[in-house]
């Protein structure tokens, strides 16, 4: 028993630097955030063309994430990490030495969003092929860095400014974290996944979907994935400014729904993780959706704000392991092509997150309150989606 426990303790040490990875990935985009004030003042930038960086920074990470596996079908998993760490280390270092201008704020961040898109698959792939055999719980584990990220960089970042140091600090920051997982992959790198060391090159794209009916099968999970990330984005960006102008709440209030809702996406992933492998997955993903779109309602229609904030926070629990427990389930179709898989998969969640904006203004326009409620009735699809995708693995004897 102490045996079995020590190496699946040992098991997810080695993946510890794919989690990391992926905790970069939202430090380094949400830090600047609560504090762009302080760099318009220090920077003489005004902080409307500043804010812009971001959506660079994520125009950078989706060029990434969809040409991540040009450079897995040319060069070993483990090189390519290697050198986009190293990439990134002068990056980081040119925000805390030098005078930047805006237009290099957009360079930077463009190639930071860039580098941590193409890494974001690569630390993916990685724990898709991991040795660890509880893949759902592992990819729950790995996924939860993001918000644990979005949960702590405003946090940091404002410490940081109230203490009166410098807000380059954040760059401090990021940059010791850069070079802790840096080293992390050179110790662990070899014992990862077999394509860490070995190239994918050599298998062919019509090789990885040869099957029709995982071809399918893919599809209902990818169209799962895009209704789920619409869902989430509604919630993440529009809850706050919409609880403002249709319920009034002050400026701390809102930003109470924010941490609220990631606070709860963490502890909800906590309890996944507990859960994967001890109950079948279709049977948590709905029981999530289901939670999630119902309290989605009575987050919009309960006008006591204690109800709100139990509502959100229930509305983050629904939605906390559907993401990992779906692109998990996607992952486990194809037993090869494991960086073209997590493309495809991250590409929808992009798809789906880029959409939001857009229906939430157009919807806003003529009703506030269905701007948040189409967030329930995206829910609601990824339900029926997820109730199909579970026929069709159960036909074919697949657990996903």
């Amino acid at each position: 028993m102490v045996n079995d426990r020590w190496g699946q303790f040992k098991g997810y040490w080695i993946e510890f630097p794919n989690f990391l990875a992926i905790l970069i990935f939202s430090m380094y985009f949400l830090l600047p955030s609560p504090i762009l004030l302080d760099i318009s003042k220090d920077t003489g930038l005004s902080t409307a063309n500043l804010s812009l960086m971001f959506t660079l920074f994520i125009v950078g990470g989706i060029t990434g994430q969809l040409t991540s596996v040009f450079y897995s079908r040319r060069f070993k998993r483990l090189h390519i990490i290697i050198v986009a760490f190293g990439s990134l280390i002068p990056i980081t270092l040119i925000f805390l030495f030098f005078n930047v201008s805006l237009i290099l704020f957009y360079i930077l961040y463009f190639l930071a969003g860039y580098i941590l898109g193409l890494l974001w698959i690569q630390a993916n792939a990685n724990v898709f092929e991991s040795k660890v055999k509880n893949k759902d719980r592992l990819t729950t584990v790995a996924l939860t860095f993001y918000p644990i990220g979005a949960f702590f960089a405003p946090m940091i970042a404002s410490s940081i400014v109230k203490n009166n140091l410098n807000w380059k600090g954040i760059y401090i920051v990021l940059l010791v974290l850069i070079v802790v997982t840096l080293i992390l992959y050179i110790i662990n790198g070899k014992k990862m996944g077999s394509s860490m060391v070995e190239s994918e090159k050599n298998v062919a794209i019509s090789e990885i979907f040869k099957n029709k009916y995982n071809n399918i099968l893919l599809l209902l999970v990818t169209i799962s994935i895009i209704t789920y990330c619409l869902a989430e984005a509604v919630i993440s960006t529009w809850a706050p400014t919409f609880y403002r102008m249709a319920r009034l709440f002050n400026v701390q209030e809102a930003g109470f729904i924010g941490s609220t809702f990631w606070g709860s996406i963490i502890v909800g992933r906590v309890l996944v993780g507990f859960l994967a492998g001890r109950v079948k997955n279709y049977i948590i993903m709905l029981s999530l959706a289901a939670i999630a779109a119902i309290s989605i309602i009575f987050a919009v229609f309960m006008q006591e704000k204690i109800m709100v904030y139990i509502s959100i926070f229930f509305t983050g629990i629904g939605f906390s392991g559907l993401f990992p427990l779906l692109v998990s389930s996607g992952n486990k179709i194809f037993p090869r092509g494991k960086d073209l898989i997590a493309t495809i998969l991250f590409a929808a969640a992009n798809i789906g997150i880029s959409l939001a904006p857009f229906l939430t203004r157009i919807i806003s326009e003529n009703n506030l309150n269905w701007s948040i409620l189409i967030s329930s009735i995206f829910m609601m699809t990824s339900f029926l989606f997820i109730v199909a995708q579970s026929i069709m693995a159960k036909n074919r004897g697949m657990d996903l």
